[in-house]
């Protein structure tokens, strides 16, 4: 039987990870006991703020690594298929915790290590939530579906790859979601939202959940309702010239009435097979879109399937 301990004195975490495939296997437990207790891991997350994620095994997965030159690897690779990651270390201490429920909170339910083992957050953390969505007098929003759905469509978006599989996920989600519309506690004026000026024009905030309420406004957290899609649509039609702004602490999404139409186009399956819009952002796509399957003529160029096939 091998020496897990001495593997691990000479090789580090990655040298438990051949040992480690079995969650039910002595390896699995030291390594999971290394990582709680704070060993040095590297991350790789997005310019949303948000964990860089992948699609494996039907679930949203953050990659993670076991040492900063595996993480650099990982990210230039990134780089050259069009995202743009950064390199994260993981907080050791009592902030470990706190990282794996925001991480949590963001939609992966797993880490993947050095791009091996599945490590799910529940086993790495206590009190992860067992519950999502509509809130209750014991719980506030959670929306984890809903923002993995929001964040990994984002990041394929934003480097110009288009996967109808993504696409569809994350507008069936938002148009079955519940999201937090922030406003003024203002009850004689009916509860204005609450909007910030962005390039001369009304952008009303809106949250997924409350972390991202939070994330965003640091020192007092304001009022907010629960709205869903259509209500989003209405408050949009009150406020004429207005655009909404999805999460601005991190994908700082612009909702206009045309986007949400959009939206709900693919997520009630109503439109065809050809793309509704060539970009929801201000780049150049490699041949791709951001919402609608990539171009037949352009799958010389691109590669068509969507990841949970691949």
């Amino acid at each position: 039987m091998a020496d897990l301990y001495r593997i691990f004195s000479d090789e580090g975490l990655a040298g438990l990870l051949p040992y480690a495939t079995n969650p039910n296997s002595h390896g699995y437990q030291i390594l999971v006991d290394k990582i709680r207790a704070g060993i040095p891991l590297s991350f790789i997350r997005t310019q949303m703020e948000a964990p860089h994620l992948v699609v494996k095994n039907g679930t949203y997965q953050a990659l993670f690594y076991t040492t900063p030159e595996k993480a650099q690897e990982q990210a230039d690779s990134l780089l050259a298929q069009g995202y743009k990651p950064t390199i994260e270390d993981l907080p050791d201490g009592h902030g470990r915790q706190g990282a794996f429920l925001w991480l949590f909170d963001h939609g992966p339910t797993h880490i993947l290590l050095d791009d091996t083992i599945s490590v799910p957050i529940d086993d790495l953390a206590d009190d992860v939530p067992d519950y999502d969505g509509q809130p209750t007098e014991e719980h506030m929003l959670r929306n984890r579906a809903l923002n993995g759905a929001t964040f990994y469509y984002l990041q394929q978006a934003a480097a110009g790859l288009g996967n109808l599989e993504a696409e569809i996920t994350w507008t069936k989600a938002m148009h079955r979601g519940t999201f937090l519309a922030a406003c003024v506690n203002d009850v004689t004026n009916d509860y204005p939202p609450l909007c910030i000026n962005v390039h001369g024009r009304q952008n009303l905030l809106i949250y997924t959940d409350w972390r991202q309420v939070q994330m965003d406004h640091i020192d007092e957290t304001p009022s907010c309702i629960t709205v869903n899609f259509e209500m989003l649509k209405n408050i949009l039609d009150s406020y004429r010239g207005s655009v909404l702004l999805l999460n601005h602490a991190t994908c700082a999404l612009a909702l206009d009435m045309d986007l949400l139409e959009q939206i709900e186009k693919s997520a009630t399956d109503t439109r065809s097979h050809e793309p509704t819009a060539t970009s929801i952002f201000d780049r150049e796509k490699k041949g791709a879109y951001s919402l609608g399957q990539v171009s037949e003529e352009d799958w010389d160029r691109v590669d068509p399937t969507p990841d949970f096939l691949k």
